[in-house]
């Protein structure tokens, strides 16, 4: 009975490391995603005369992350609904982001449409650069961190385990 008490303590100690790597990892998805989509923007802005909504719309079917895509239905949502875009509604039940890159985030959706097609394609691509650079560092952290901490979990559990023993 013991040995099954230690081994659970191990695995459930794992996992808890495991869940915390899982954070850098959707965050990593997330800003891919988000590159994915200013490349398809800006083509789709510089070479088609689709609405911005149509563009959004179509741009969800090509992306896997879910967090991502919960973004893109706030914005479609408060579009909609013909609000004035607010943090909160954007980033509602989104969880994964710091403040930072909110606030980065809530400019660029404040100002996507406002501008003529030109400033429109400068801004995105300039907001292409900036994300692969956040894009990278945030690579960096989930090679460095998520191995990191689903060992510590490990060993975690190991250490309690000896304290029992």
């Amino acid at each position: 009975m013991k040995i099954i008490l230690i081994l659970l303590l191990v695995v459930l100690c794992g996992l808890v490391g495991f869940g915390i790597s899982l954070g850098y990892m959707q965050r990593k998805k997330f800003f891919y995603a988000y590159q994915i989509f200013l490349q398809g923007l800006k083509t789709d802005i510089s070479f088609s005369a689709k609405k911005l909504f149509t563009i959004i719309e179509e741009a969800k079917k090509s992306i896997n992350n879910k967090d991502f895509i919960q973004l893109l239905d706030n914005y479609i949502q408060s579009i909609n609904e013909e609000n004035e875009l607010t943090k909160q509604e954007l980033f509602k039940n989104i969880k994964i982001l710091t403040e930072q890159e909110k606030d980065d985030l809530y400019i660029f959706f404040k100002g996507l449409g406002k501008t003529d097609i030109f400033n429109q394609v400068d801004t995105i691509k300039s907001k292409i650069e900036t994300t692969k650079t956040t894009y990278e560092k945030v690579k960096k952290e989930c090679e460095k961190y998520c191995p990191l901490y689903t060992k510590l979990g490990i060993l975690a559990g190991l250490f309690l385990a000896l304290l029992l023993i």
